[in-house]
């Protein structure tokens, strides 16, 4: 007996998972198939383990629906994607633009630059400090090159020997550290370089 059970409870399983769907012809007349209806005749699909059931275009619609947002959904992540290369695009541009100001500055003027007081910095090629605050790289090498510019003007620097980011960075301002060939180190926050 519980052998006999345990086959219809498969086949009935099975007869669930098949689908079944109603259909209704031009006349009206109903007719119950486990495929799908003729495309002249309305149709639902009906669920035999909650009951209920779902008129197939209105399936459709849904599935259309679905697909479309899915669609646009792609095409928004495209287009973030595509912003995104721009700007990186336009952050590299800008920090080469930068890093040729900082080497022309240290050719022009030997005698208050050493030749690795700026060195360049790349979207690559960078101290690890400098990771936190890389969206700002390009403000990074122009703000080098002005607080050497500053420690050179105060008069209490002879030579600049290096001029980097300092630890005391935040995300609301960026410190540099200028360190001299007679051994001034002086701090600038970005407020103060933004006059010059």
């Amino acid at each position: 007996m519980k052998l006999i059970v345990l086959i219809c409870g498969f086949l009935l399983t099975g007869f669930v998972q098949a689908g079944i769907y109603k259909c209704v012809n031009s006349e009206g007349k109903k007719s119950y198939q486990n495929s799908p209806c003729q495309s002249n005749s309305n149709a639902a699909e009906l669920n035999l383990a909650t009951g209920g059931s779902v008129a197939m275009d209105e399936k459709k619609q849904k599935e259309l629906l679905l697909k479309q947002r899915q669609a646009e959904e792609q095409a928004r992540l495209e287009e973030e994607k595509h912003k995104l290369q721009q700007l990186k695009q336009q952050r590299i541009a800008a920090t080469e633009a930068e890093n040729k100001k900082n080497l022309e500055i240290i050719k022009n003027n030997p005698g208050k630059f050493t030749a690795f007081a700026i060195p360049p910095y790349t979207l690559e090629d960078h101290p690890p400090l400098v990771d936190d605050f890389i969206e700002r790289l390009p403000e990074i090498q122009k703000f080098r090159r002005l607080a050497a510019k500053k420690a050179l003007f105060s008069g209490k620097c002879d030579r600049v020997e290096a001029s980097e980011l300092n630890l005391k960075s935040t995300k609301k301002s960026l410190v540099f550290l200028v360190e001299c060939s007679n051994t001034q180190r002086m701090y600038f926050n970005e407020s103060e370089l933004s006059d010059i």
